[in-house]
């Protein structure tokens, strides 16, 4: 059974580990290879995405599944209502920083588990749109946000000098 709760200071552990997991990926998948781990990653990483969280009314999300802690989602909401009014229709966006699951666990419907989990917290703080970044060469990704009613707007271009 797929059990979606919020994080808390018990779960650091495999929190630090599952935004491990998470990296490792990402520096396989990045055609720049950008990422990189260092050995104080975890602790730092992890206290870097709970300020960003507990700054901007936002969650963490993790699901147990058989009594194991198998994927996360991070979530923020950024009100441009005062900043982007004569120039931009959304008020309240929720972003999605971070959404993962271990491997072996993606075809249990987890992912779906933890974005509806998110959507709803970024419903109940009345955001009006909901953005993710992707990595342009991870189509997976790609074809499961698309599948969620998402849709391609912005492309992020990076040359190394």
């Amino acid at each position: 059974m797929i059990n979606v709760i919020e994080y808390d200071e018990t779960k650091q552990t495999e929190l630090e580990n599952l935004i491990y997991e998470l990296k490792k990926c990402l520096s396989v998948i990045d055609p720049l290879h950008l990422n990189k781990i260092q050995p104080e990653f975890k602790k730092t990483y992890l206290d870097d995405l709970l300020k960003e969280v507990n700054s901007n009314n936002g969650k963490i999300y993790m699901v147990v599944y058989d009594k194991q802690v198998v994927g996360y989602v991070a979530g923020i909401v950024i009100d441009y209502s005062d900043n982007f009014k004569t120039h931009y229709i959304g008020e309240k966006t929720g972003v999605i920083l971070e959404l993962y699951v271990k491997e072996k666990h993606r075809e249990l419907n987890i992912l779906t588990a933890l974005l509806e989990r998110i959507e709803e917290h970024f419903m109940e703080n009345k955001c009006n749109e909901i953005r993710a970044n992707v990595f342009a060469t991870n189509q997976i990704a790609r074809n499961f946000y698309i599948r969620r009613g998402f849709s391609e707007r912005n492309i992020s271009m990076i040359k190394k000098i």
